[in-house]
C-alpha cells in the first residue's frame, strides 16, 4: 500500500493541459451574468409593476429603484467584460462598449427628467421628509454620475479593442493578453 493520496479522477480542472485557458470557467461567467441580469430585471420589474408614469412619486421611486440596481449592474458588467476577454470575443466587446454609451446618455437623460421630478416633488414635501427626501435624490445623483462616468470610460476603451487577437489596443488602456 502506498502513503500518497489517491489521484483524482479527470474532471474539468485536472483535465487541462498546463497553460491552457479554462474556457469553460468563462462560459460559466457569461451564464451567471445572464441568471444576475434576468433575476435584477424580473425583480425590477415586479417592484414596478403596475407602471404608473403619469404619477410623480412612482417615477421618483422608479428612479430610485433603477439606481439601486446599478452597482449589480457593474457587477454583472465585470462578468460579461471577463468572460468575452477570456474567450477571445472582439467583436462583442466591441458592441459591449457601445451598450456602455448608450447606457451613459440614458442615465444621463433619466437624471434630468428625475432632476425635474425632485424639484416638483420638493415643493409638495412636507417639512418633516424634506432632509430624507433629499438624502434619497443626492444618493440618486451621486451614484447615477458615477456611472455615467464609468459607462463613458468602459465604453470608449471597449471600442478601442482591438478586432482580434494579436492585435495592439491603440491607447493602451486595455491590456487583453500581455506576454510573460
Amino acid at each position: 500500500m502506498s502513503d500518497s493520496a489517491p489521484t483524482p479522477p479527470p474532471g474539468p480542472a485536472t483535465a487541462l493541459a498546463p497553460g491552457a485557458t479554462p474556457r469553460f470557467l468563462f462560459a460559466a461567467l457569461y451564464a451567471a451574468a445572464i441568471v444576475v441580469l434576468l433575476d435584477q430585471a424580473a425583480e425590477l420589474f415586479a417592484s414596478l409593476y403596475p407602471f404608473s408614469l403619469g404619477d410623480l412619486q412612482w417615477r421618483f421611486g422608479a428612479f430610485g429603484l433603477l439606481v439601486g440596481r446599478t452597482t449589480t449592474a457593474v457587477l454583472v458588467d465585470a462578468l460579461v467584460f471577463l468572460a468575452a476577454t477570456g474567450l477571445g470575443h472582439w467583436r462583442l466587446l466591441r458592441a459591449w462598449g457601445l451598450v456602455h454609451l448608450i447606457a451613459a446618455a440614458l442615465l444621463a437623460v433619466g437624471m434630468g427628467a428625475f432632476s425635474l421630478d425632485v424639484v416638483e416633488l420638493r415643493r409638495k414635501a412636507a417639512p418633516e421628509v424634506v432632509g430624507t427626501f433629499d438624502l434619497a435624490a443626492g444618493r440618486a445623483a451621486i451614484v447615477v454620475l458615477a456611472v455615467v462616468i464609468f459607462c463613458i470610460w468602459a465604453g470608449v476603451v471597449l471600442l478601442r479593442t482591438p478586432r482580434r487577437a494579436g492585435s495592439k489596443s491603440s491607447d493602451g488602456l486595455l491590456v487583453v493578453n500581455r506576454p510573460r
